[in-house]
């Protein structure tokens, strides 16, 4: 079940689109919820302070 249909009118780069002519889907979870851009990060509170961790490189297979 899709959040919009072909009618559906979005808010991008200035100008009301139609939601089925965005490059991105703009309901996307990845986009609502940053999957995409944290998925590689971490955190953790240490003793000696805070550690942050990132992926050094990406692999797609």
């Amino acid at each position: 079940m899709k959040y919009y249909d072909k009618n559906t009118l979005i808010y991008l780069d200035g100008a009301f689109v139609k939601a089925s002519e965005a490059a991105l889907d703009p309901f996307a979870q990845s986009l609502h919820y940053g999957y995409a851009v944290f998925d590689g990060l971490r955190a953790y509170n240490t003793h000696n302070g805070p550690v942050y961790l990132k992926l050094t490189c990406i692999s797609i297979a």
